[in-house]
C-alpha cells in the first residue's frame, strides 16, 4: 500500500521554536509517510529534517509592498505545482506566512494550519492589525488548525471567531531520550571554569522583547545582591543582543552575565545550571521550558500567556495570571511583565518577586532537587512517542 504523501511547510529551520518542532515533527513523520519538506529558504538551516527537501528559495529581504506581492504570489505558484505534481493528500504549514500560502493553494488535499503564539498578545501595531484580520477572514477555510495550548485554543475561538471544530489542540513534541544523552555531553574547561564554585543561573530564548531578557538582568542583579557567587547564562541570539550587553555593563554585571550565543547543543550548559529562568512575556508553548525540565533542571517561569501555567500547574485555571510567586506542582510560577502597562512601582514589585523565588530555590538544595525530580517527570509527558499520536489522527 503506498503510503500518504505529505507536506510539511514552514518559512526555514533556522534557530526557532515552531522550527525545532517542524524538525523534530519531520523525523516522525519520514517514517510513515512520505514526506515532502517545502522550506521558503533552505540556504541557513540551523535544525535538520527528513524527507524530501524542496527549497522555493523566495527569501524576501526587501520590505517595499511590491516586492512582498510578488514574493508571496510566486511562493503560491511553485507550492499549487508541487501540490499537483507530487499528488499531496495533506498539506501541514508552520507560521503565518506557510499558512497563507497553504490556504491559497487547496488543490484537493487536507489543509492543515498550526499557530505557534499566542496571538492577542503578539498581533500589535499595523502588521498586529493585519494579521488579526487575515487569520479572521481566511482561517476558518482551513480543515483544521493546531494550536500547542489550551489558552490559544479559547484566544481563536473568542478572539478571531474561529470554529471551535476547526481547532485542535497538540502539545509540540519533544525527543526527550535524545536531550538527556545531550545533555551528559561535557562542557568546554574553559566555561567549566568560569562557572565553578558558583551557583548558575541559565536561560535560553532569542534575544528579543518577547523573551523578557532585559527584565532578567534586572533581577540578577538584586540576586546578586543576597547571592555573590552566582553567574548568568544567557544562550541564544537575536537583534536585542548588543541591547542588553549594553545593560549588563551600565548594570557592573560584565564578569556575571555570560552571552554564548546559539549553541547546537544547550542542554549540556542547561545541565550544569542550578535553576532555569524563563520571563518571557508571551509565548505559544515554550520549548525551551521543557527542554530544560527534560535535563532534570528546576524551573522559574513567567506566568505568561501562553503554556507556563498549563505545563507547572496543569490543574490550576489556565485563565489566571499570579502577581505573586506561586510554588506550583512541577516548578516555579512568578509575574509576568507587562512593557507600557506596568507601573514602575509594579516592574519593581514584580523583580522583588522573581527575586525571592530564585533565592529560595537556590537556598533551599531540598525544595530544589524535588523540583528537578518533578520536572522530568512532567516532560515526560510530552515526550515525541506520545504527541505524534495527536497529529496521526488528523492527517
Amino acid at each position: 500500500m503506498e503510503r500518504k504523501r505529505i507536506i510539511l511547510m514552514t518559512r526555514t529551520l533556522g534557530n526557532g521554536g515552531a522550527e525545532r518542532v517542524v524538525s523534530v515533527l519531520g523525523n516522525e513523520f519520514n517514517q510513515k509517510y512520505k514526506l515532502f519538506l517545502v522550506l521558503f529558504d533552505a540556504s541557513k538551516n540551523d535544525y535538520t529534517s527528513s524527507g524530501d527537501l524542496i527549497d522555493l528559495k523566495s527569501n524576501n529581504k526587501k520590505k517595499n509592498f511590491v516586492t512582498r506581492f510578488y514574493t508571496v504570489f510566486d511562493r503560491v505558484k511553485k507550492v499549487k505545482l508541487i501540490k499537483r505534481e507530487q499528488n499531496i493528500e495533506t498539506s501541514i504549514s508552520f507560521l503565518e506566512g506557510p499558512n497563507i500560502v497553504n490556504l491559497m493553494t487547496p488543490k484537493n488535499n487536507k489543509i492543515i494550519l498550526s499557530i505557534r503564539n499566542y496571538k492577542s498578545e503578539q498581533n500589535k501595531g499595523l502588521l498586529g492589525l493585519l494579521s488579526t484580520l487575515s487569520i479572521k477572514i481566511f482561517y476558518n477555510r482551513a480543515n483544521i488548525i493546531v494550536v500547542p495550548s489550551k489558552l490559544m485554543y479559547l484566544d481563536l475561538i473568542e478572539n478571531f471567531h474561529i470554529k471551535k471544530n476547526k481547532v485542535k489542540v497538540i502539545y509540540n513534541p519533544y525527543e526527550i531520550k535524545k536531550i538527556s544523552v545531550k545533555s551528559l555531553e561535557n562542557l568546554d574547561s574553559k566555561i567549566l571554569e568560569i562557572i565553578q564554585d558558583n551557583k548558575v543561573l541559565i536561560n535560553v530564548g532569542s534575544l528579543s522583547t518577547q523573551k523578557g531578557q532585559e527584565y532578567l538582568v534586572r533581577i540578577f542583579k538584586k540576586v546578586k545582591a543576597e547571592i555573590n557567587n552566582i553567574k548568568l547564562l544567557i544562550i541564544g541570539k537575536g537583534h536585542l543582543e548588543g541591547k542588553l550587553k549594553y545593560l549588563v555593563k551600565e548594570e557592573g554585571l560584565e564578569e556575571d552575565v555570560i552571552f554564548f550565543g546559539f549553541q547546537d547543543n544547550p542542554f549540556k550548559f542547561i545541565s550544569h545550571a542550578d535553576l532555569f529562568v524563563f520571563p518571557s512575556l508571551f509565548e505559544g508553548f515554550p520549548n525551551a521550558l521543557v527542554e530544560a525540565m527534560a535535563c532534570k533542571k528546576a524551573v522559574i517561569a513567567a506566568d505568561c500567556k501562553s503554556g507556563p501555567r498549563e505545563i507547572l500547574s496543569p490543574d490550576s485555571d489556565i485563565k489566571k495570571i499570579t502577581d505573586k510567586i506561586i510554588y506550583a506542582e512541577y516548578g516555579v510560577l512568578a509575574p509576568v511583565f507587562r512593557p507600557g502597562v506596568d507601573s514602575n512601582l509594579e516592574i519593581n514589585n514584580k523583580i522583588l518577586e522573581w527575586t525571592e523565588g530564585i533565592v529560595e530555590l537556590l537556598n533551599n538544595d531540598k525544595k530544589r532537587k524535588e523540583y528537578e525530580e518533578l520536572s522530568f517527570v512532567r516532560a515526560l509527558d510530552f515526550d515525541v512517542k506520545k504527541i505524534i499520536k495527536n497529529w496521526e489522527e488528523i492527517i
